[in-house]
């Protein structure tokens, strides 16, 4: 495969790191101001959210998103992504990078471990790739209690570090009831 920087890799070259997925001994927990719980209607998951800082709406066009998010006045986006199917958490990964690979022609793995969030083990995946050259981010969280429960924020590239509080607050929300 030929990119738009020039550089190349063959086509059936792994883009997952096939090595065992780091462990995150950091204990992470919802906002202060993660006061609203979006729940899903198909397992028991949700996320809270800040209100004042998060819009949201249940997913109305076709897609696996039950329900869409936006950082207000902001280039910030997620969705959450409930189904009640369990899919083990490594193979998440692969799934998630390839869906990630069916828009990106560029699309990796930057980074994945496991983490504690609100007492619950998530895989966290952030991926990047292009399309048109635009490029963009994939950062979310993926559990497997009471089927898969995939929470994402999305945006470009260059915005990633500006908004790296607002994600992580964001997918901290995440929890079980």
């Amino acid at each position: 495969m030929l990119y738009e920087n020039g550089s190349w890799t063959y086509k059936s070259q792994d883009k997952v790191n096939t090595g065992k997925i780091s462990i995150n001994k950091t204990s992470y927990k919802k906002g202060k101001n993660s006061n609203f719980l979006v729940k899903s209607s198909k397992t028991k998951a949700g996320v809270y959210i800040d209100p004042s800082k998060w819009s949201f709406e249940k997913n109305k066009v076709s897609g696996d998103a039950e329900y869409t998010f936006n950082l207000r006045g902001e280039d910030l986006y997620g969705q959450i992504i409930n189904e009640r199917i369990e899919v083990p958490l490594e193979t998440m990964r692969k799934l998630a990078l390839e869906n990630f690979s069916g828009v990106m022609s560029d699309a990796k793995i930057v980074k994945s471990d496991y983490r504690n969030v609100n007492g619950l083990e998530v895989l966290m995946v952030h991926m990047e790739g292009s399309n048109d050259g635009i490029k963009v981010f994939y950062y979310g969280y993926y559990s497997n209690f009471g089927g898969t429960n995939q929470l994402v924020v999305y945006s470009t590239q260059a915005l990633f570090d500006e908004y790296f509080d607002e994600i992580q607050t964001f997918l901290n929300g995440l929890i079980l009831f």
